[in-house]
């Protein structure tokens, strides 16, 4: 079997797919972005479930040359890690454990000053780990996790390369 992988903007340029902002953003199933089939629901009841579409069906929606080659369809695209864990579900982990410390774990007296002790911990933790600075993310600001309590913490203007060695060092913060 093969597959083609990508990430959801040349996806949508290329087979156009939904974009990621959509209201319907999977063309693999009819989930939405509001409340009737949501697309964060991860559960084995999640009513997208229900709805995954054959290969047929995709193929008739998303016609591209490359899915009358034998062998290939549209069920062969899959989402890269690089998109998908380290620029996805690692930036919104890591930034909400780093805003959780700076909320909740550090003593200083404002939040820029409780983000630079968070800094001073990456970086010790770092060092414990033995991470090359070529590999570490650089002094990370509120605006690069989440800038206010009515935001969504998560991790912002980071490499992926740079956040798989982030999410160690950040471990070692949690003493795990």
């Amino acid at each position: 079997m093969y597959c083609i992988t990508g990430d959801l903007e040349w996806y949508s340029s290329e087979f156009h797919f939904p974009y990621a902002m959509e209201n319907h953003p999977c063309p693999w199933c009819k989930c939405d972005m509001h409340d009737e089939i949501p697309v964060f629901d991860f559960r084995s009841s999640a009513k997208w479930r229900e709805t995954i579409r054959s290969a047929e069906e995709m193929n008739a929606q998303y016609k591209h040359p490359l899915f009358a080659v034998p062998g290939l369809n549209s069920q062969c695209i899959f989402l890269d890690p690089m998109h998908t864990i380290d620029l996805g579900v690692s930036m919104h982990v890591v930034g909400s454990v780093l805003w959780d410390l700076i909320e909740d774990e550090m003593v200083a007296s404002n939040r820029p000053a409780r983000c630079a002790a968070v800094n001073r911990l990456i970086v010790e933790a770092y060092n414990f780990l033995g991470t090359p600075s070529s590999k570490r993310v650089g002094v990370l600001k509120l605006t690069d996790i989440g800038d206010s309590t009515t935001e969504f913490p998560v991790l912002k203007h980071c490499k992926a390369r740079k956040v798989r060695y982030l999410v160690p060092a950040v471990k070692k913060l949690l003493g795990k």
